[in-house]
């Protein structure tokens, strides 16, 4: 494609195709308090290096994490003969083969440097937190929820950073939600004759909403989890700015790349770790008198004295397995 503007129709389409996305939902409209479940160990090192590592979603507990709604809305589309019929033959080879381009060249590119840390939304004057979180995230209750306040994150944050809450769907939505996407594509294009640049760009914006779908939605069996996400895409990247980020981490699944934000202030004065945090709840079997004083003194210690304040305990009776 060049660096001409796109045509009305594809102006339209782009519009129509996005009109569901509320940011009145997301980050900076909704300023919720967000809850990071943790081991003690994660608590102290993300204290120490006053650092966020983000994960890529292929790592993480849902083996659908980003691949699945791409697969998925890559094989409806290019199955579908509607398009062979509508479109001329040199713009029907321009669809299909950008389509198949852009989907091996994202998964060896852009999909390898995608990250995603996980919140769970927390309800103010919640002083024990979730248990199911807990157990699934909280060291089984011998862990800790960093509780961050977004309301003092700044407006300005950088723009590959996307602070959103997740959409919990069956599978049978999500699949009516990507064919009425490729209908919505099919709609436009049978208005009046396709050409080659104009193919091309149905394709990009096919796949592009297709991809932020496929980050902000998940199987309705982790419902309960309320999870809102931070999101670096590198496709919103403008410069260098986060390249300092990129890392990595041996971990017992392997080694994993991670994206590595500062919370020291470097990135934006309000990303500070110190700043930002609204509590830090030991969980239930961790939230002993002495713990609290010892993890108090842990924060204090690592210069983080407005956090060493902040040390609260669960009072939820889990039992110690």
């Amino acid at each position: 494609m060049n660096d001409a503007q796109p045509s009305a129709r594809i102006m339209d389409f782009h519009e129509d195709i996005w009109a569901d996305e509320d940011e009145s939902k997301s980050f900076p409209a909704v300023r919720p308090l967000l809850a990071h479940y943790t081991s003690l160990q994660n608590l102290e090192s993300i204290s120490r290096g006053a650092e966020l590592w983000l994960s890529h979603p292929f790592m993480m507990n849902d083996h659908q994490e980003l691949a699945w709604a791409l697969s998925e809305g890559m094989r409806l589309v290019t199955s579908d003969p509607r398009f062979g019929v509508i479109l001329p033959p040199k713009a029907y080879q321009e669809f299909l083969g950008l389509l198949k381009a852009i989907r091996e060249f994202d998964s060896v590119s852009d999909d390898l440097d995608t990250y995603i840390a996980c919140f769970s939304r927390h309800e103010a004057g919640d002083t024990d937190g979730v248990l199911s979180m807990w157990r699934a995230y909280g060291g089984n209750g011998g862990g800790a929820a960093i509780v961050f306040n977004t309301a003092r994150i700044s407006d300005q944050l950088t723009a590959p950073l996307i602070i959103a809450p997740v959409d919990y769907l069956t599978t049978k939505v999500r699949l009516q939600w990507i064919e009425q996407l490729i209908d919505k594509m099919f709609d436009s294009m049978k208005r009046m004759p396709v050409g080659v640049e104009d193919a091309a760009s149905y394709a990009w914006n096919f796949y592009n909403r297709l991809r932020m779908f496929s980050l902000f939605t998940k199987h309705e069996g982790f419902r309960e989890e309320n999870e809102w996400r931070v999101v670096y895409d590198p496709k919103r990247k403008e410069g260098k700015a986060l390249d300092q980020c990129m890392g990595y981490a041996v971990t017992a699944k392997g080694i994993e790349p991670k994206f590595k934000l500062p919370m020291n202030g470097s990135i934006d004065p309000s990303i500070d770790l110190d700043y930002l945090v609204d509590q830090v709840l030991l969980g239930p079997t961790a939230g002993t008198q002495v713990a609290m004083f010892a993890a108090s003194r842990m924060l204090s210690l690592l210069g983080k004295p407005r956090m060493s304040r902040l040390v609260a305990a669960s009072a939820t009776p889990l039992k110690p397995c």
